[in-house]
C-alpha cells in the first residue's frame, strides 16, 4: 500500500516541486534572456523513471499549472507536456536507467519539439517572428541549458525514484544492488 501510494506521489510531487522551482528561482538563473526549462526535464524523468501513464499524469498536471499560472489559454501547455511525458514514457521502457545519455538526449529533443510547438502556435500563425532568428536566438541556446540542467538533475530524480520505489533484491542480488 505505501509503495503504490509512493508510485502516485512521486510524479505529483516531482511536478509541483519542478513548477516552483521554475517560476521562482529560474528566472533569476537566465543567462540572456535564456531560461532552462526545469519542467521539460521532471516531466521527461518521470516518464523515463515511472513509464509513460506517470509521464502523462506529471505532463498534465505540469502542463496545468502553467496554464492557469502563466498561459493564455486552457490546455495549451497541458497538450505538449502530457505528449511529452507519453513519449518520454513509451520510449524510456526500453532503456537501460543507469546510462544518462539518453535522458539528456530526450530532454534536448522535448525542449526542441516544445520550443517549435510554441514557435508555431504563439507567433508563426500571428506572423509577428522568423523562424531563423528565434531558432538562433531563443531555441537553441534554451535547449542547451535544459540539456545541462537534465544532467544535473536527472541523477537526483533517479537517486530518488530508486531509492523509494524500486524494490530491492534478496539474497545474493542484494549485494551487487547498490543505492
Amino acid at each position: 500500500m505505501k509503495k503504490k501510494v509512493l508510485t502516485i506521489l512521486f510524479p505529483l510531487l516531482v511536478t509541483v516541486f519542478s513548477f516552483i522551482l521554475q517560476s521562482v528561482v529560474v528566472p533569476h538563473l537566465s543567462v540572456a534572456g535564456i531560461a532552462p526549462n526545469l519542467i521539460i526535464v521532471s516531466v521527461v524523468s518521470v516518464g523515463i523513471l515511472c513509464g509513460d501513464y506517470a509521464g502523462i499524469l506529471s505532463g498534465f498536471a505540469a502542463g496545468l499549472l502553467c496554464d492557469v499560472f502563466f498561459g493564455q489559454y486552457l490546455g495549451f501547455y497541458a497538450l505538449i507536456y502530457m505528449l511529452t511525458g507519453y513519449i518520454a514514457g513509451l520510449t524510456g521502457i526500453a532503456m537501460f536507467l543507469e546510462d544518462i545519455t539518453y535522458p539528456v538526449l530526450m530532454c534536448g529533443a522535448m525542449d526542441f519539439l516544445y520550443g517549435v510547438y510554441c514557435f508555431v502556435f504563439q507567433f508563426l500563425f500571428r506572423n509577428r517572428l522568423i523562424g531563423a532568428f528565434f531558432l538562433r536566438r531563443f531555441l537553441l541556446p534554451e535547449m542547451l541549458y535544459t540539456v545541462l540542467c537534465a544532467v544535473l538533475l536527472y541523477p537526483i530524480l533517479r537517486f530518488v525514484h530508486r531509492r523509494y520505489l524500486t524494490e530491492k533484491p534478496a539474497g545474493k542480488a542484494a549485494e551487487a544492488y547498490r543505492v
